[in-house]
């Protein structure tokens, strides 16, 4: 049935955008393999676009409140071999209009773009904090390199809603607030081969 659209588009020299459900993903991230039905679907359009809610996670990264962040969502090309960074995607917000035709009036929704705030400037809530502490812990073997294995990146990021792969510059940006904070402490240990490493602990 998709190849109708295609002898339409092509016999009246048009463009079709069709819209498209997927899946129930419990929370999960949304891919073009969340799309309901027939693979062909995917496969037959040029370009696919994903919209996706945004988290919980996410939402403490941005510094929105957890209640609210169902009037965000985001786009990004499904088609891609990785999905952008949160920060680098483009973002939407469902805002209030009052139509002004009288008291008290009505209002609609409408979507408006949303730029998401800097990881740098975002303050962190207490519990994304308290996740951080715990996660990181007082048994230093979270590195300093983001080259590690043990990147202590890759314990922050994910608390906020970023990724230690795509958004590593706001993440190590994140790290320094969190020294210059008091939250993380450096330790130095030697290595087997004798060599100092550097770690990060939680202040205790």
């Amino acid at each position: 049935m998709i190849e109708l659209y295609e002898e339409i588009a092509l016999a009246a020299n048009c463009a079709i955008h069709i819209w498209h459900h997927v899946r129930k993903g419990n929370g999960g991230e949304t891919t073009i393999e969340s799309i309901r039905g027939a693979s062909s679907i995917v496969d037959a359009a040029r370009s696919c676009e994903l919209l996706e809610r945004m988290t919980k996670d996410e939402a403490n990264g941005f510094g929105v409140p957890v209640e609210r962040r169902g009037f965000y969502f985001r786009s990004f090309g499904g088609k891609l071999n990785f999905a952008p960074p949160v920060y680098h995607s483009d973002w939407f917000e469902l805002a209030r209009v009052d139509l002004e035709n009288g008291f008290p009036g009505d209002s609609v929704g409408v979507v408006t773009r949303w730029i998401p705030p800097d990881a740098r400037t975002v303050p962190l809530p207490p519990e994304a904090v308290e996740k951080i502490r715990a996660e990181v812990g007082v048994v230093p073997h979270w590195r300093e390199s983001s080259r590690a294995d043990l990147w202590v990146g890759k314990a922050v990021a994910p608390i906020v809603g970023l990724s230690a792969d795509n958004d590593r510059a706001a993440v190590r940006d994140l790290v320094g607030r969190l020294l210059a904070a008091g939250v993380l402490r450096v330790v130095k240990e030697r290595n087997p081969r004798r060599r100092e490493d550097t770690l990060y602990v939680v202040v205790s």
